[in-house]
C-alpha cells in the first residue's frame, strides 16, 4: 500500500517535471513569443544590451556587367572581429578576396589586420612581413550613432507595417537553435528610419527580401541575412554573432611597431577608399550598434 502510494507520488513527481520542461504547463514561466515582430523586437534590445561578442560579416558581389569580360566576377569581403560594445573597440581581420584581372591586374586576396580604439585606428598587411608596422590614423568608434539610437531605429523600423515579417520555424544557426524569421523590408519604410540617423544623402534604398534568426535559449540576434541586386550587380550579405559576452581583450601595438600616419583615410563616397594599397576594413559604425558587439 505504501509502495504504491510512494509509486503514484514519483510517478506525478516525474509528470509534472515532463510537463514544464516539454510544455511549460503552469510553471509560471512566461511561453516564448509567436509573433515574429514580437520575438525580434526581444531580439534587438537583448543584442544591444550585451557588453562583447564576436562577429562574422561577410559581403559577395556578383559584378555582373560591371565586371566585363571576366570568367569570375564574384568578389567576397569578409569580417572578422572580437568587439568590445561597452568601451567601443574592436580588433579583427578584414579579408577581400577580388577576380583575377579587376583592376588591371592579379590582386587575388588582400587581408588585413585591424584594431579600431574610440578614436584611433590601426592596420596592417597580413600576413605581417618581417618588421612590418601598423599603420596608425586617427579616427575610431568613439563618434557617429550611439548603441542606444542605433536599437532604437531599428525597433522604428520594425514596428512600420511596411515591413513585412513572417515566422517559418526553428533552424539551426550560430547560437544553437534559432527562430527563422522571414522578412521583407520597404526600402520607402527604410529611408525614413535611417535618415534622420545618418543624415541626408546617398541612392535610394530599394526594398529587399532577408532573414533573421534569433536564438532560442538567449533572445539574441545570432544570424542576418539579406541580398540587393542594383545596377546590374547582385550583392548577398551574411551577418553572424557568436561568443556573446566572452572576455575581450583588445590594446592599441606596441608603439615601436606603429608609423603614426596623423591623417584620416581618404574615403569615396562615405566609405574608405577601396584601393589595393588603402583597403582596410568595412566602416565599423555601419556594421555595429554603438555599444555592443564582440567577436569569437
Amino acid at each position: 500500500m505504501g509502495d504504491g502510494r510512494a509509486s503514484r507520488i514519483r510517478g506525478m513527481a516525474l509528470g509534472a517535471v515532463l510537463c514544464v520542461v516539454i510544455v511549460g504547463c503552469d510553471s509560471g514561466a512566461s511561453p516564448r513569443p509567436t509573433d515574429p515582430r514580437e520575438i525580434l523586437a526581444n531580439g534587438i534590445r537583448t543584442t544591444a544590451g550585451l557588453s562583447t561578442l564576436r562577429l562574422h560579416v561577410q559581403l559577395g558581389t556578383d559584378l555582373g556587367r560591371a565586371g566585363g569580360q571576366l570568367g569570375n566576377a564574384n568578389m567576397t569581403v569578409s569580417f572578422d572581429a572580437d568587439v568590445d560594445l561597452v568601451g567601443r573597440q574592436l580588433a579583427g581581420r578584414t579579408t577581400v578576396q577580388i577576380p583575377a584581372g579587376l583592376g588591371g591586374g592579379p590582386l587575388g586576396a588582400q587581408v588585413t589586420d585591424l584594431i579600431v580604439t574610440r578614436d584611433t585606428s590601426f592596420q596592417r598587411q597580413a600576413p605581417a612581413p618581417v618588421g612590418g608596422h601598423w599603420m596608425k590614423t586617427p579616427g575610431g568608434l568613439g563618434g557617429g550613432p550611439t548603441n542606444a539610437a542605433i536599437a532604437n531605429a531599428l525597433l522604428q523600423l520594425l514596428a512600420d507595417p511596411a515591413n513585412l515579417l513572417e515566422l517559418r520555424g526553428s533552424a539551426a544557426c550560430s547560437l544553437g537553435t534559432c527562430d527563422d524569421i522571414a522578412i521583407r523590408v520597404d526600402g520607402g519604410a527604410m529611408s525614413r528610419t535611417l535618415l534622420p540617423l545618418l543624415g541626408p544623402g546617398g541612392p535610394p534604398v530599394p526594398s529587399f527580401d532577408g532573414e533573421v534568426l534569433v536564438d532560442q535559449a538567449t533572445g539574441i540576434v545570432s544570424e542576418v541575412r539579406f541580398a540587393l541586386a542594383t545596377d546590374g550587380m547582385q550583392q548577398t550579405f551574411l551577418i553572424q554573432v557568436s561568443n556573446p559576452g566572452s572576455a575581450v581583450v583588445i590594446a592599441p601595438p606596441p608603439p615601436d611597431q606603429v608609423d603614426d600616419f596623423g591623417v584620416e583615410l581618404p574615403t569615396v563616397g562615405g566609405a574608405i577608399d577601396a584601393s589595393p594599397e588603402l583597403l582596410g576594413s568595412l566602416p565599423p559604425d555601419v556594421l555595429l550598434p554603438d555599444e555592443s558587439l564582440p567577436p569569437e
